[in-house]
Order: structure tokens, then sequence, then C-alpha cells
């Protein structure tokens, strides 16, 4: 049985009138790289600002937050909103290397992103659409590029409408 690190029960976030986050139950498991995926505006990082108690944060403080406990805390989960939003190619892979390595030492991440290169890096995918999780997609740990791992990711993003 997977071990339970963080959990969600019942999460709703309101803008006003919009719903956002619309009662979403989720939990989080020792030692996995969780990446939550979906279109802008689908409640990706709501989620995270509200299950890593960072709601008040803006996005680019909370990304320069998520890198620094990454190096040097070694929090127990660490949370990336769009860790690579703004970086050019090298710097993401450099970003998402040191994920993959902290990951592979024990390190429990939850992301998100809409960038299909970064989820390609986490085990667990969850789809976020409307405020709700949609679709869940487990993965092996990567270890490096794998052409059957990252068709099944490309198949499963279609499916879910991607």
């Amino acid at each position: 049985m997977r071990e339970t690190v963080l959990r969600g029960c019942g999460l709703q976030k309101r803008y006003g009138e919009a719903e956002i986050i619309k009662e979403i139950d989720i939990e989080i498991y020792r030692g996995d790289f969780t990446v939550v995926m979906g279109a802008s505006g689908s409640g990706k990082s709501t989620l995270l600002h509200l299950l890593s108690g960072m709601d008040a944060v803006s996005g680019g403080e909370a990304q320069r937050v998520a890198v620094a406990r990454a190096v040097m805390a070694e929090p127990e989960i660490v949370f990336a909103d769009e860790p690579t939003g703004a970086l050019n190619r090298a710097n993401t892979k450099v970003v998402l290397e040191l994920f993959a390595r902290i990951h592979a030492e024990g390190q429990t991440i939850l992301m998100v992103t809409h960038d299909r290169e970064a989820a390609r890096y986490g085990n667990r995918i969850l789809y976020l659409e409307d405020g709700q999780i949609c679709g869940e997609l487990s993965l092996s740990h990567y270890q490096g590029k794998d052409s059957g791992r990252e068709k099944k990711l490309e198949r499963w993003l279609e499916e879910m409408g991607w």
C-alpha cells in the first residue's frame, strides 16, 4: 500500500461567481512525481496553491519557492508551479533533470504544467478540466528517453482531449 503524504478532501475555490476548483479529492503518495495537466484556466495552479498552502502567493514567487525548496530544504513534498514556463530549452532541461534526480532519490514532487515535455518526467499524471480531475495515468519512473512511455502519455493526452 502506498503511503499518503498529502490529502485534500472536497477542495473548492471560487473567484467571484466562477467556481475554479470543484470538490476535488486528491492524495499525493510518498515518492511519486505527480504532474497535473490541463489547458490554461483549468485550475492547475489554483489546485497546487490550495494543496501547498501558498494560496495568496503569486506565480513567480511560487516558482522561486519551489526551486529553493527542492535544492535547499529537502521538504516532504516539492510543489512546482510551471517551473519551466519562462525558461529556454537548455534551462528547462536542467530543471527537469534536477527534478528527475531528486525524484530518483525518493523526493515526492507535485508539479503543474501544460508542457508535454515536462509532463513526461512524472510517473503519475492527472488531467484537470473545468476544475475537476477527469483522468489519471500511471507511468513507470522516468529513466531517460523511452519512446514506449512517451507514446503511452501521448495517446492518453489525446484521449483526454489535449
